[in-house]
């Protein structure tokens, strides 16, 4: 019957084996604690769900027998005597590790020397990929509860290191525990990471890897939402994938509907920022002042809670530190920090000799960084001291820091985007856009960079292409605040100790967008179907009549490049991307396909800046030259538990056309 079984194939498409399916659904009743169903399948099925040995080496390296395990390890490796080589070395530097954790270094001795040393000694040519398992397990046996220690220096499997070699660096590394025992408390943590490491390295069929279903279910699930370019989950206005149906979402899950229209400056509005927990929005304007507005719910979600006053000049730019307690303002040649909480007046930093241009916080909440067209970039404090100081070659457009505190990406008042490394101010150009750069925005996980060009469009790239290639970050908050970064000169011309060092240029990674966005270009979803519109005949607001890509002689012409308009990332998981633009509109694009799901009119002046709330995916906010901020809320929400808010659907919000189903 089990030979039947294995034959089998079931579902629509016969795409699935029988046996693994219910190999699979034992493995998961087990795991929910359903042992006696789990026994009874079993036995009915006459399929049980591993091997005995199998059963029996789990529980043995749970256990922490290592002689059981031992000897179970060259039932279940296969043919290959290399696999076998590689799982006994994996679960004999646990039993080491482990003895030393315990204090018994006479047995720890004798496992390295006795047993493990064997086997390094006798591994043939043909053993880099176990011994390359073995590598790549060492580095997530920290995660694990293990010790800590690292990979060899050169991969094992590589050209550049024999499988002996590996071992034998691994033997080095595990010797030098020696000096400095491990301290294991509780070895559970590690067993179950070496569990997972003798799953990668025997057959999948002998020893299951764990949590297998659920697992591919998942993978079913994320793929059906990768397809649905509306996917916008919230814990309140969102229903989470469903396994009974296929995953869906509507335009209804963005923020498409104008609920309010805040008018709190005297002067055009130049960009907005979100406190990070969302309770707050922060304007800064022509006008001068700052307002801090309160976020709620009802028909009216921003109220002013404090106008920030007494800048020199127009305030180009906001940003609130990672614990939302601070609140800085870049206006003309200065920088002023205020205490988000009170309104108070911290500090006003004069640092820089010309125009600041930009800001951005360190994670730790307590410096940030400036840029300006005085080719510098400088960090400062909360205490007002300068920390440190880059002089540049070129002057500094926009910045933004890593999520890790790593390192800056900065975007020169031209067409290069530089990542700056911190510790030792190494820098690498990321690379160079076709039209001068106004403004970049840094996603949160730190892997994309949002460019806004001075023609118009919006650019994704990727920030890991330099990034990744350093390897583990070195955090700029682990150098003392008061001694400058390896490779920084001290000069005597800096503040707080800090001179004004040249800076370390590397080499260049040329890469090019992932996505580009371009208004003029879209394609856009009116209710007459597809047609070819430019942004100015969204809406209704102007006429068209160009050919496919809305760029033909008919598309309407608009002034660029006089404006700074700053791209952020939004949604649930950032996986939209919003600007404005010179037309009154707010655009709303698919961050990956690079579809145009949504052009909101409204405005009556160019769009400056947009603000996407991370804690409440269904709002978002605009400013522009009309001296307003509009809230946009989604449909979804005014269904929800925002249902009193009174908001009605933009006259003329065109739904873009988007790839896949949705």
């Amino acid at each position: 019957m089990a030979q039947a079984a294995h034959e089998e194939r079931i579902g629509p498409q016969k795409m699935i084996n029988k046996t693994e399916f219910v190999r699979l659904i034992e493995q998961s009743l087990y795991r929910l604690g359903y042992d006696g169903v789990a026994k009874r399948l079993e036995e009915d099925s006459a399929i049980p769900m591993q091997p005995a040995a199998a059963a029996a080496l789990r529980t043995a390296v749970l256990t922490g027998d290592w002689a059981q395990a031992l000897a179970l390890a060259p039932t279940l490796t296969g043919p290959d005597p290399e696999v076998a080589r590689g799982a006994r070395f994996l679960l004999l530097r646990q039993q080491y590790v482990e003895a030393l954790g315990a204090g018994d270094v006479m047995h720890a001795l004798k496992v390295l020397r006795g047993q493990l040393s064997e086997l390094a000694a006798g591994a043939g040519s043909s053993a880099s990929c176990s011994a390359a398992a073995v590598g790549a397990a060492s580095n997530g046996h920290a995660a694990g509860g293990g010790p800590g220690w690292g990979a060899p220096a050169a991969p094992p499997g590589s050209a550049a290191a024999s499988a002996s070699e590996a071992y034998t660096a691994q033997l080095h590394e595990l010797a030098g525990l020696l000096l400095s025992p491990p301290s294991m408390s509780d070895p559970g943590p590690a067993r179950a990471t070496l569990l997972a490491e003798l799953q990668a390295l025997l057959p999948p069929s002998t020893l299951m890897p764990d949590a297998r279903l659920e697992v591919l279910v998942e993978q079913a699930l994320t793929a059906q939402v990768a397809r649905c370019p509306f996917y916008n989950p919230s814990h309140r206005y969102g229903a989470p994938p469903s396994l009974f149906t296929d995953f869906s979402a509507g335009v209804d899950q963005l923020p498409s509907t104008c609920v309010q229209v805040a008018e709190g400056h005297t002067d055009e509005v130049w960009h907005v920022a979100f406190s990070h927990n969302g309770a707050m929005l922060a304007s800064a304007s022509k006008d001068r002042t700052v307002v801090v507005w309160g976020v709620g719910g009802g028909a009216q979600p921003l109220s002013v809670a404090r106008v920030l006053r007494g800048h020199d000049a127009p305030v180009a730019f906001v940003a609130w530190s990672p614990n939302d307690a601070w609140l800085l303002a870049v206006a003309g040649e200065g920088v002023r920090l205020w205490d988000a909480s009170s309104g108070h007046l911290k500090h006003a930093f004069l640092h820089h000799r010309e125009v600041v241009t930009c800001c951005a916080w360190l994670p730790d909440s307590t410096r940030f960084v400036t840029g300006s067209v005085d080719k510098a970039i400088v960090m400062c404090d909360v205490t007002g001291a300068e920390v440190g100081r880059w002089r540049r070659s070129y002057r500094v457009q926009d910045i933004a820091a890593t999520a890790d505190g790593s390192a800056l990406v900065v975007a020169a008042a031209g067409r290069s985007v530089h990542v700056l490394r911190l510790s030792d101010g190494l820098e690498v150009q990321l690379g160079a856009a076709p039209s001068p750069i106004t403004s970049l925005t840094l996603s949160p996980d730190s892997t994309r960079v949002l460019l806004n060009l001075q023609s118009g469009v919006v650019q994704l790239w990727d920030v890991t292409r330099v990034t990744g290639a350093w390897g583990p970050p070195h955090a700029l908050s682990a150098l003392p605040p008061a001694t400058p970064a390896p490779g920084i000169a001290a000069g005597a011309g800096g503040t707080g100790g800090r001179g004004d060092p040249m800076d370390v240029s590397g080499p260049s990674a040329p890469a090019e967008p992932l996505v580009i966005y371009s208004p003029d270009q879209a394609l856009l979803a009116t209710a007459e179907g597809a047609m070819a519109l430019s942004p100015g005949s969204v809406g209704g607001a102007g006429t068209s009549g160009g050919g496919a890509g809305g760029s033909g002689a008919g598309a309407v012409a608009r002034p660029l490049g006089r404006f700074v308009i700053r791209a952020t990332f939004g949604g649930a998981v950032s996986s939209f991307v919003v600007h404005g633009s010179e037309d009154g509109q707010v655009y709303i694009w698919h961050r990956d396909s690079g579809d145009l799901l949504l052009a909101l009119p409204g405005h009556t002046a160019t769009v400056n800046a947009a603000a996407w709330a991370a804690p409440a995916p269904h709002l978002m906010v605009s400013a522009s030259d009309d001296r307003t901020i509009r809230v946009w809320v989604s449909a979804a929400a005014l269904r929800g538990v925002h249902h009193k808010v009174l908001g009605t659907p933009v006259p003329g919000a065109v739904a873009g056309r988007a790839g896949g189903p949705g």
